[in-house]
């Protein structure tokens, strides 16, 4: 799922549920959940150059039973996801 996408979904924004995906360059904005990583995804999820920021719930949430590398997101914080207080 590549670029410029603005999601405002009332679940998650985008459902991942294979192997190997990369989520790069969107917008996943005032949803429940950015990105979810369903329990069947084993390997090679990349989510990186996206602007995941203002979801009630959660950014992200890891289903599966593999690493995900969410590196180079703006969380929304400077202090990066989960840092409320460092603006």
């Amino acid at each position: 799922v590549t670029g410029g996408n603005g999601v405002v979904f009332p679940g998650s924004a985008i459902l991942v549920n294979t192997d190997s995906v990369a989520v790069s360059d969107n917008f996943l904005n005032g949803n429940a959940i950015g990105v979810t990583v369903g329990s069947t995804v084993t390997v090679g999820t990349t989510i990186t150059g996206n602007c995941i920021e203002g979801n009630t719930t959660a950014g992200l949430l890891n289903g599966g039973g593999s690493a995900v590398d969410a590196t180079g997101n703006w969380w929304g914080c400077a202090g990066g996801p989960g840092d409320r207080w460092s603006g």
